[in-house]
């Protein structure tokens, strides 16, 4: 009588990609046998995240020379956030970063829609962790009183400061050049995904029973996205993308997917590209399938009560849009025909105003419009339009796009107009849109959602009944 013993590693490899997604079930199926442990192995692990640490370094090489992991892993993050010189050499400035750094930590993990209870419990506890905090930053403060929670943030700013020498020590070193020959012993890999910021999973809420030392410790050592903290002046380590795509030209990693999200900096002419690193760009993404590019708004707040540095310049504005421009062209010009084209400007924040915009969708895409950027899915958050733009987006993709998910910044023009327009899509399948933030008021007082049913059982979600 055949047993499972009896079938061949191919076929129990598909037995156990049945239960893939539960980690007990494949540790405990590793436990079995020599053959249970090889082809169970490899659904173990098949994503892997770095930093610029020597610890996470370290911890990716050894997955990336075991025979089994460097064959499963298909996915890596790779975490950009930094550790920032210019708190590490101040203490008080390092408390009030401290500070921000809960309280973001509580708003995100916290349910917005109560504030009763265990919420309350909790904020109020955090309220206190973080005025004791913030007395650290007072000249008077004598560390020989500290409370129990300001010692912890002592110890952690310490802590902090090792963090800080270790990143400039990997920084220093020819890390990018390592990072991709390690990248290059993981066979299957096919997606990349480039952020600062890592979001806490839904539902990750504090309890009472959370607020911690080693939760605490935790936030104090957290890295800083490239939207900074606390006003601090540092200059975020922008080059790490372009040396990044340098390195991964030269290799033989060609990902299919690639993705990245950014909070954006407080300056974004320091994300610079030569002609040469956009080539290199383009070499990298040249079998790439999908391609997503997202600023994201984390909702950073900071000392002095700003949401965002915003700036007044006209100058600064203009070069800061150039180089976003630059950018976004950049990272989209590939010659590849791609499945999904993904864009969000939601993080930059001198889209909020109107008198801020210095560009629009046709700065940041080509006027004529080529056969790669004729994806069958495609979103666009934020990103300005002129109803003329829009006008010929629609002309060019009205056979192609099928699935659209749009948040339109539209300029000058009103909400019905641009609802008009996407109604020319006819073969659109599916659609997820917002409501532009800056539509011109018909003076009707109806709901457009009540004017235009969005429905997918009509070809055109748009069409009305």
């Amino acid at each position: 009588m055949l047993t499972i013993l009896d079938l061949p590693n191919e076929l129990l490899s598909s037995c156990f990609a049945y239960v893939s997604d539960s980690t007990p079930d494949v540790q405990n199926l590793r436990l079995v046998s020599r053959r249970f442990h090889d082809s169970s192995s490899p659904f173990l692990i098949s994503e892997a995240r770095v930093s610029f640490t020597t610890r996470s370094f370290s911890h990716l090489e050894l997955l990336a020379n075991n025979p089994i992991f460097s064959k499963s892993i298909k996915k890596v993050t790779i975490d950009v956030s930094y550790y920032d010189s210019s708190l590490a050499a101040t203490r008080g400035m390092y408390a009030l970063a401290c500070v921000e750094t809960l309280f973001l930590d509580l708003r995100r993990a916290s349910n917005p829609h109560t504030a009763v209870g265990a919420d309350r419990q909790v904020m109020n506890i955090a309220a206190q962790i973080m005025q004791h905090w913030h007395d650290i930053h007072e000249d008077q403060f004598d560390d020989r009183y500290a409370s129990k929670t300001q010692k912890i943030l002592l110890e952690s700013f310490g802590v902090y400061q090792d963090l800080v020498r270790d990143q400039e020590l990997i920084l220093e070193t020819q890390c990018m050049r390592r990072l991709v020959r390690i990248l290059e012993k993981l066979v299957i890999l096919k997606s990349i995904v480039v952020e600062d910021f890592e979001n806490i999973p839904a539902g990750n809420r504090w309890t009472q029973d959370e607020v911690s030392e080693a939760r605490l410790k935790r936030n104090c050592l957290m890295p800083s996205p490239w939207q900074g903290t606390n006003k601090s002046q540092t200059t975020p380590p922008t080059d790490i993308l372009s040396g990044l795509f340098e390195e991964l030209a030269k290799s033989i990693i060609r990902p299919t997917a690639f993705e990245i999200r950014l909070t954006p900096p407080s300056d974004l002419r320091c994300i610079h590209f030569t002609r040469e690193q956009f080539r290199a760009m383009r070499e990298t993404l040249v079998r790439t399938k999908i391609l997503s590019l997202q600023f994201l708004d984390v909702g950073i707040c900071y000392a002095g009560g700003e949401d965002y540095r915003f700036t007044a310049d006209k100058r600064v504005l203009r070069d800061e849009s150039s180089k976003l421009c630059d950018f976004v062209k950049g990272f989209f010009s590939s010659s590849t025909p791609l499945d999904e084209l993904h864009l969000s400007l939601k993080g930059y924040a001198n889209l909020s105003l109107g008198y801020r915009r210095t560009f629009s969708f046709c700065d940041i895409f080509d006027s004529d419009y080529t056969p790669r950027c004729l994806p069958p899915k495609m979103t666009m958050c934020s990103v300005p339009f002129l109803l003329p733009e829009l006008c010929r987006f629609v002309e060019v993709h009205n056979y192609s796009l099928k699935w659209f998910g749009v948040d339109l910044i539209l300029l000058r023009e009103c909400w019905k107009d641009a609802l008009d327009v996407l109604r020319g899509l006819e073969n659109l399948e599916h659609l997820e849109f917002v409501l532009p933030r800056d539509h011109i008021s018909n003076g009707s007082g109806k709901n457009p959602m009540e004017m235009y049913n969005l429905r997918e059982t009509q070809r055109n979600p748009l069409m009305p009944r």
